[in-house]
Order: structure tokens, then sequence, then C-alpha cells
């Protein structure tokens, strides 16, 4: 590399930044969108500006090469690099919010799950158990009655609305799933604790599950399934057995007359991409578009409760349930001049 830099009457910069973004280090690198930032990284920093103070970072500039041999080099970068934050990758403060919060929330899941949620105070923790099993059992919805269900959709299959109908019988099937494996999880530790049966080791992964609020299979390491038939979620148990609750509610609703919510809750789907695939087919059957060749837009409407919309939009769906991570929508007197 001296070689070839030497040889040339110019500094090759173009070169090099191939040299390392593509070869040497960029190489190495799978992803292609990981290697465009590595390069759009490799475009401000290896320049002929690296000579002249180019800002590395916030109060780190590049030193003059003509007064820093290449101990000073190292000497000037131990002693004068800031320490790593959010500013040093050019991203705002509030980025290691985020982050912090989700290291704080690993290292107290490890301390819950290292203590298995046991304080050492006898029989606490397998009273507070049985009392969760009892509550979560007692809560434990039915299952849809598929057989149903189905008659009553058959006609509606070949209707305008048939993806909408395909949805709703994909969703009670897989809530009749999750359900199912709930109530034969609760069953058997139920019996395992009074001494019918003896306590396997999925019993033994519910109870500490249950000891420490945690959804049941949400660790690897256990042979509790509640994880694998669920949705993707990082809430505790008490709060994801609410949100199962709730789901379970709208699909009654829907699967009563199989009519699709005027607003949907769409994160109370286990398969949301279904629903927006069901939109497209059907706006595309009543256009006569070519489906592979639609897509989906996002668009925010002025309505602040789902319970108020009481009409379909000609061409979409209204859909809840999304929101913004880190800000939201500003209402009333705070959105200022909407005809700006």
């Amino acid at each position: 590399l001296e070689s070839y830099i030497t040889a040339n009457p110019i500094i090759p910069w173009d070169d090099i930044r191939y040299l390392f973004g593509e070869i040497m280090y960029g190489g190495h690198i799978t992803d292609a969108w990981d290697r465009r930032t590595n390069n759009a990284y490799l475009s401000v920093l290896i320049n002929d500006k690296l000579f002249s103070g180019l800002l590395l970072g916030p109060g780190f500039a590049s030193p003059d090469p003509n007064t820093l041999d290449y101990d000073g080099y190292i000497q000037y970068v131990e002693s004068q690099l800031p320490p790593d934050a959010p500013t040093m990758f050019g991203l705002h403060p509030n980025a290691e919010i985020g982050y912090l919060t989700n290291w704080t929330l690993n290292i107290f899941d490890t301390i819950l799950s290292l203590g298995g949620g046991d304080s050492g105070q006898g029989g606490g923790s397998g009273s507070a158990v049985k009392d969760a099993m009892i509550d979560y059992t007692n809560r434990c919805p039915e299952n849809f009655q598929m057989i149903i269900i189905g008659d009553k959709a058959e006609p509606l299959l070949k209707e305008e609305a048939g993806p909408f109908v395909v949805v709703v019988l994909q969703e009670c099937q897989r809530m009749n799933t999750l359900v199912s494996e709930i109530r034969r999880s609760l069953t058997e530790l139920d019996k395992g604790m009074k001494g019918q049966l003896n306590m396997s080791q999925a019993m033994e992964d519910l109870v500490r599950a249950m000891s420490i609020n945690q959804w049941p299979g949400r660790n690897p390491y256990h042979q509790c399934f509640w994880e694998a038939k669920a949705w993707p979620s990082m809430k505790s148990l008490s709060s994801e057995y609410v949100d199962m609750l709730n789901r379970v509610d709208q699909l009654v609703s829907w699967s009563a007359d199989l009519v699709t919510p005027c607003a949907l809750w769409l994160p109370g789907l286990f398969n949301p991409t279904a629903y927006l695939t069901a939109v497209m087919q059907i706006t595309a059957r009543r256009t006569g578009a070519p489906l592979d060749q639609m897509t989906t837009e996002t668009h925010v409407t002025n309505f602040y409760d789902p319970s108020k919309v009481d009409y379909f939009p000609v061409d979409g769906a209204f859909v809840h349930g999304i929101y913004i991570e880190g800000a939201r929508w500003p209402m009333g007197e705070e959105a200022g001049d909407v005809e700006m």
C-alpha cells in the first residue's frame, strides 16, 4: 500500500476507499446495506481533509501530520478521543435512552432468572404461583368453534370480502392453538402441584416463568410452548395475558358475523401482513388493477377513537394500534395551523 501511494503523484483517495471498503475490510461484510453504510463512513473519513483538521468527532479533530509521528498519533488518540456517545455516530443524544433502557431490562431479567423470583420466604413464592395459576385458568377463554365459523364462512369466501374471511379463519385457528396449549399446561401444573402427576421439566419451567412474571417459553432453555405459539412480544406474563384476552375479544366480535370491523386493531393479529395482503387483493378485484404492481401506503386520519369509525374507506382499510417509538402526533392546539 505504501509503495502504491508513493508511486502516484497525488494520493489516490478513491482507490484507498475501495481497498478498505470493498476488499480488505469490506470484503468481510456480507450484507449489501452494511457495506453501503461502511462505504458512506469511509467517504467522510478518508479524503484530503484528513490532513487539514478534519473533525472526526465532537471535539476530536485530525491532528497535523507534520507535528506527530506514529507514537504521537497513538498518544493523541488515547488522550483526546471522547467517550462513545450517540453524537459520535451522528445520532441524536436521545438514541442512547433506548439502548440504556434495554440494557437495564436485560440486567434485571438476568437477576430474576438467576434468583428464580424466590426471596427465600418459605412458601411465599409457591403460594403466589398457585394464585396466578388459578387466576390464569379462570380467565382462559374458550376455544373458537371452527366448525360453526367455517359453515358461516363457506358462502362468503366467494364474495368480494372473501380474503378478509380467510384472515379471520386463520387468526381463530392460531388463537385456538395458543389457548389450548395454555389450558393444557395450566391443567397439568395444577395436577402436578396437587400430587396427581409427577412434576415434569416443562411444569418446573412454567412455575419458574410464572414466579418472575415472564411469558412461559421466552427463555430459550425452557420446555414451555406458550412463546412458540404466540405472537412476538417482550411484555411480561400479566401484560401479555391481558393482551391475549383483548385479541380474543376482537376475534369474537369479528367471527360472530364475519364482517370486518370498520377499524381493525392491526397489531392484535398473529399475522398482520395477511390482513394487508387481503386489503390489496380486494382493492385489486374492485379496481381491476394488477395485484403484483400494488403496494400499501399509510395515511394518518383525524380519528382519535377507533369506536367512532362507522364506515369503510373507498380503497384500503382503517387500522389502529400503530405507534411511533419516541414520538407522538400533536393534537388540538398543539398541532398548530393544519393548513400549513
